[in-house]
């Protein structure tokens, strides 16, 4: 009997919304949009998700890879985490301001309280964690060698000539090592047809 596709769980980066990721008949990509500013709601709905869908695998791209790696901290429920180009220390990269959402151009507001609230929800490095660190030797946002050396991802690194966003290859890549990931853990067996 066939099995239900997995689900994997996507979290977009700031200023940004869930958009779909990538389309494969094995795997349901769950991407929906998240308030970054509001850490502990943001968390909740994260737990909230991972519960009702049966999430095993979490991919967060920039500001949703420190969240990715804030719920691995927290709950053990997950296999894993993928991060793409991933935000280490929010309270040091985001300065007080007011930020426009690329896609909506809804204001989204950094204050002193949201900046003292992920300095008091930092995360300790090095990080260990189960999963792999997509990484763009071309991020002009974000330092890849800074990732290297905080970061102790099980299955290691990827590294791309890519910039911050990953296009329509590095995606690609992305999608195979979930399969590869699931796989191997025994996630997926029986979703086929064969």
């Amino acid at each position: 009997m066939k099995k239900e596709k997995e689900k994997v769980l996507v979290l977009h980066g700031f200023a940004s919304i869930g958009k779909p990721f990538y389309s494969d008949k094995e795997i349901e990509y769950i991407t929906p949009t998240f308030d970054y500013t509001d850490i502990t709601g943001t968390l909740k709905t994260i737990e909230e998700i991972v519960e009702k869908e049966n999430i095993e695998l979490i991919i967060g791209k920039s500001t949703g890879g420190w969240y990715a790696m804030k719920f691995y901290q927290t709950h053990k429920s997950i296999t894993g985490i993928f991060l793409i180009n991933p935000l280490l220390e929010p309270h040091k990269h985001f300065k007080k301001g007011i930020y426009r959402n690329y896609y909506t151009n809804e204001e989204i507001a950094i204050t002193n309280n949201v900046l003292k609230d992920y300095q008091k929800n930092a995360l300790n490095f090095p990080f260990f964690f189960s999963g792999i660190a997509f990484l763009g030797k071309n991020d002009k946002v974000l330092n890849h060698k800074e990732a290297l050396a905080k970061l102790q991802p099980k299955l290691g690194f990827e590294i791309y000539d890519e910039g911050h966003r990953f296009f329509k290859k590095g995606v690609e890549k992305v999608n195979e090592a979930v399969k590869d990931f699931l796989f191997r853990t025994s996630i997926i067996d029986g979703l086929t047809d064969e």
